[in-house]
């Protein structure tokens, strides 16, 4: 595991948090990014100094990001702000690895999302008394899956989409960091089957 991985969660975890119930979700998404964006620029060969000003760079993108799973279950929007995240994560990684600086160092990033963490409102921290939980679409929502778990019925349609499309991405994803992966051809045999034999 990268050094800079390991660093940079125990910086995290004690400098400010990696709960969305404190620190929103800068604290989960946001703290993901810059540790993934330290780990890999690490793992490219980058310097240490590199490593640092990637996971600022990172993180200074998701500073203030509210935590608002739609019923507070940890499903919608997470899966999305986790793929919002990894872009975040790629574009630091590349202007790292460019030579880009940023001008504030990693750990008062750190320390501000800290700080931007303890001064949140607590609607925005996990309990879905906030942002986009409480539009009315996340209200009806919320009651429609409250209604659906009490009961012995097959999930909503919003229910089912959300899985299969979570499902997709992550295997879109793993497709993509899988060795000698090919972009356009790792995928070839799904749209263009073997023919049968016709004898």
């Amino acid at each position: 595991m990268p050094t800079s991985l390991c660093t940079s969660k125990e910086i995290l975890a004690e400098r400010a948090s990696l709960s969305g119930a404190e620190g929103g979700c800068q604290a989960e998404t946001g703290a993901a990014a810059g540790m993934a964006a330290g780990a890999a620029v690490e793992m490219l060969g980058g310097t240490p100094s590199k490593a640092g000003h990637a996971t600022a760079l990172a993180q200074q993108g998701t500073l203030g990001l509210v935590c608002d799973p739609l019923g507070g279950l940890v499903e919608l929007p997470c899966v999305f702000r986790n793929a919002t995240g990894a872009a975040i994560a790629l574009a630091a990684i590349e202007m790292a690895m460019a030579g880009i600086t940023f001008a504030i160092p990693a750990d008062e990033v750190i320390d501000t999302m800290g700080e931007i963490g303890k001064a949140m409102d607590v609607r925005y921290r996990e309990t879905a008394g906030g942002g986009l939980a409480a539009t009315p679409r996340g209200r009806r929502l919320e009651k429609a899956r409250l209604d659906w778990s009490m009961s012995a019925a097959s999930p909503p349609r919003h229910v089912r989409l959300l899985r299969h499309r979570s499902v997709h991405w992550m295997h879109a994803v793993k497709q993509h960091l899988s060795p000698g992966s090919e972009p356009g051809r790792r995928d070839a045999h799904r749209h263009h089957p073997r023919p049968r034999n016709s004898a």
